[in-house]
């Protein structure tokens, strides 16, 4: 596991096996930088168990020296809102609410840039296999989770 430090880099979320965070890899040069939507904030503490934090080399997310809670407070009433929509849609808290309202900025911008709803709900294939085991959920109804809450509360 990357040690996790007060620097604000970019980070993509590894949750059991599956990479949160890309599709391309943490090691590329900086000329070649990632550019999935599922980067993430620097968390600033260890990640909950089964997370493994991966930096990378872009600051596409600037961060900051912001903690998860700041992330969580700067989201306001509309984060909230998000939040509790992925819960009523079957997606458990798992003390990641930091990373998943980045899931929320990173699906809005992909939205509103013109990205294909159908190329941002891939971005989430490998978020939901991970959390698929345990959730009773398939991993296409969790990436549908994410947009469409982000969609229907956030963007």
């Amino acid at each position: 596991m990357a040690a996790v430090t007060s620097a604000p880099p970019v980070t993509s979320a590894t949750v059991g096996s599956a990479d949160v965070g890309a599709e391309e890899s943490a090691s590329q040069s900086d000329s070649n930088p990632s550019t999935s939507i599922l980067s993430l904030p620097s968390p600033g503490k260890n990640p909950p168990t089964g997370v493994e934090i991966a930096e990378t080399n872009e600051s596409a997310v600037p961060a900051g020296d912001r903690t998860p809670e700041e992330i969580v407070a700067e989201a306001g009433p509309r984060g909230q809102d998000y939040l509790r929509a992925l819960r009523a849609r079957g997606v458990p808290a798992l003390g990641m609410d930091s990373v998943e309202i980045s899931f929320a900025n990173g699906t809005c911008a992909a939205l509103g840039s013109g990205m294909p709803r159908t190329e941002v709900l891939n971005e989430f294939d490998s978020v939901g296999e991970a959390l698929a085991t345990g959730t009773g959920l398939e991993s296409g109804q969790i990436a549908e989770a994410y947009v469409s809450a982000a969609e229907q509360t956030y963007c």
